[in-house]
């Protein structure tokens, strides 16, 4: 903006912090007549008003500001809105995949169950196929519903953490059970490397325990070719009756890059489209145990 009086550039500061009401108000107080333009500067350009009298430079000033607020008030208003409504949507979305996790378990299990029923009885070689593809689909259909509703659960705020005393042994014991036939497939060693001071006896959650060495050991597996994959556990810190344990999965896998490292954990990522290809999965597994521990 700029102001003149007798035709001079005037620089003002009856306001030092405020450089531009110093010169609207220099007007009222000097009690003589100036003249002053505005610069409006705007993504088109930059306009010039005519000369007017300060009074009106002030009034055209204060009225674009004004303008200004208002649709920045309204711009705020809006996306505000925009949030509250895609933030129920999320909420709704939430709840109602946390809610379905019975409905969608209930019949996948029957039919895991069934065809694991149907193979005990005598059937033929291309029957005895056919329900082991049925078996074998059907465990890795409910792998993937389990991931997605526990994740929903997680991201919903519904998914609680139990505090029972357990055994460890069985939590391992399950863990042996469900990954060392699949690593035994792929010429794999699958061992454990346990802290003889660990106690067996311990109190805490079993079940999501039990989830983050599942998905940690199932992905070592999946992405090593040759070696091993040894799960190990040793004490922290130890006061009391209170211990903290470190549990580790470590395999000879191919590895991965500083880029991909830096997305391990993001929700519906793998290392990338060829991996996905390859290997499957939705990669949810490592973000659920992220949140779980």
């Amino acid at each position: 903006m700029l102001v003149f009086c007798s035709g001079l550039l005037l620089s003002l500061t009856f306001l030092p912090r405020n450089p531009i009401f110093s010169i609207l108000g220099a007007g009222i107080l000097s009690m003589t007549l100036w003249w002053g333009s505005l610069w409006i500067f705007t993504t088109r350009g930059i306009f010039i008003s005519p000369l007017m009298p300060l009074l009106a430079v002030a009034i055209v000033f204060l009225l674009l500001n004004l303008s200004s607020l208002v649709s920045a008030l309204s711009r705020a208003k809006t996306l505000r809105l925009s949030k509250l409504k895609a933030d129920e949507v999320s909420r709704f979305k939430s709840d109602f995949l946390a809610n379905m996790s019975h409905e969608i378990r209930t019949p996948m299990n029957a039919v895991i169950g069934l065809s694991h029923l149907a193979l005990q009885t005598d059937l033929t070689a291309k029957q005895s196929d056919y329900l082991n593809k049925i078996q074998n689909a059907s465990n890795a259909l409910l792998g993937i519903i389990n991931d997605v509703l526990d994740f929903s659960k997680i991201e919903a705020g519904k998914l609680d953490m139990a505090s029972e005393d357990f055994l460890l042994e069985d939590v391992l014991e399950n863990l042996t059970t469900l990954i060392s036939l699949k690593a035994e497939e792929k010429g794999l060693e699958f061992r454990f490397k346990i802290d003889p001071q660990t106690p067996n006896h311990l109190k805490g959650d079993p079940l999501r325990l039990g989830q983050v060495l599942i998905n940690l050991s199932n992905n070592a597996v999946k992405f090593t070719d040759q070696g091993e994959v040894i799960v190990g556990v040793r004490i922290v810190e130890k006061h009391e009756n209170r211990i903290t344990l470190l549990f580790s999965v470590q395999d000879t896998g191919i590895g991965l890059s500083r880029e991909q490292r830096e997305k391990l954990f993001q929700p519906f990522t793998q290392a990338d489209l060829g991996t996905t290809r390859k290997y499957g999965g939705t990669g949810l597994g490592l973000s659920i145990s992220k949140r779980l521990v």
